[in-house]
């Protein structure tokens, strides 16, 4: 026999191979030749693709990047680390532009308000104010004295007058309005406007005005804002095309949360989906026939370049020999 060639380089399996030659066959009984191919295994490494360009961050600050697996760790090598990679970004607070200032109400106050577009995101700036008030001077406004009334068991009379709208925000002295004793008048307010559009956070407003403050002691005045919490649903953007088929035959589709659930909504489903795709075997063409040993023997053989994968599908003949 000769000697061993050296090996050849591993195949996408890790199977690499060695030969040797027949330089004289046994003859007369003697002891026949051992194995003229040996075969081994090579440990070969995860291989793995640069990281991808970190994606924008979706509305609750999520961002990932991926890479993908060219070669699966083969015949004991080292394995594939992860192959996505997530990470939270601040983002500050979002509120939309001021409304207009309000007409001042009975007391004097106008007001204005903005709205939350996006709240504060893993630990982002927080929202300023929301609501802003300012006292605006009004002047004293009181109606003409009524008649005077019939007198009572006591010889008691009187007549009064109202203030239609006291001094605000502003030193004005007030005239008597009631010659005999004082009427109490509740506070008037307008009805609820209709509930607003809810926010980012799911919140809706609706408020009114006093068209009538409480008066000598009458009743005061009730709540002016109402909030709500509105139950939104998560809201998930279409799925973007499957990615080409690694090395294991897998593909991966993503799509991203443009809002997440708020106040108990709906939860998001799954943002990933794989597959697994077959991958037919692929095998290299034959090398030149050895030239023949003694005995007239010749072979040739092949590599197998990629095996098939998610799928059966049976290796052909590797080695051929003839005479």
């Amino acid at each position: 026999m000769s000697d061993w060639s050296t090996w050849s380089a591993p195949d996408a399996s890790g199977t690499r191979y060695r030969a040797r030659f027949t330089t004289r066959p046994a003859l007369n009984g003697g002891k026949e030749c051992p194995d003229m191919i040996q075969l081994g295994k090579v440990p070969l490494p995860c291989i793995m693709s640069d990281w991808t360009a970190w994606s924008a961050p979706d509305a609750s600050g999520s961002r990932y990047r991926v890479r993908f697996m060219t070669r699966p760790a083969l015949n004991g090598g080292k394995e594939c680390e992860d192959l996505i990679q997530l990470g939270k970004v601040p983002l500050p607070c979002i509120v939309s532009d001021w409304n207009e200032w309000s007409a001042p109400d009975a007391t004097g106050s106008s007001f204005r308000w903005r709205y939350v577009t996006r709240p504060a995101i893993n630990g982002g700036a927080e929202c300023p104010d929301l609501i802003q008030g300012k006292k605006v001077p009004l002047p004293l406004i009181v109606g003409p004295w009524n008649t005077w009334s019939a007198p009572d068991a006591t010889g008691s009379t009187f007549r009064w007058r109202y203030v239609l709208r006291p001094a605000i925000n502003k030193d004005e002295p007030i005239p008597e309005l009631i010659e005999a004793k004082k009427i109490p008048l509740p506070c008037i307010v307008a009805d609820w406007n209709e509930w607003s559009a809810p926010d980012a956070t799911g919140s809706s407003f609706r408020w009114r005005f006093v068209v009538r403050p409480a008066i000598s002691g009458g009743q005061e005045c009730p709540d002016l804002i109402q909030g709500k919490k509105v139950v939104l649903p998560c809201i998930v953007s279409d799925w973007n095309t499957w990615s080409e088929a690694d090395a294991t035959g897998s593909s991966f589709r993503w799509r991203f949360v443009t809002r997440p659930a708020i106040n108990g909504g709906k939860e998001c489903p799954d943002l990933i989906q794989g597959r697994k795709i077959p991958l037919p075997l692929i095998v290299g063409p034959w090398n030149t026939w050895a030239a023949p040993d003694a005995t007239g023997t010749t072979f040739r053989w092949r590599y197998v370049l990629r095996p098939a994968i998610n799928k059966d599908e049976k290796t052909p003949e590797l080695i051929e020999t003839k005479k």
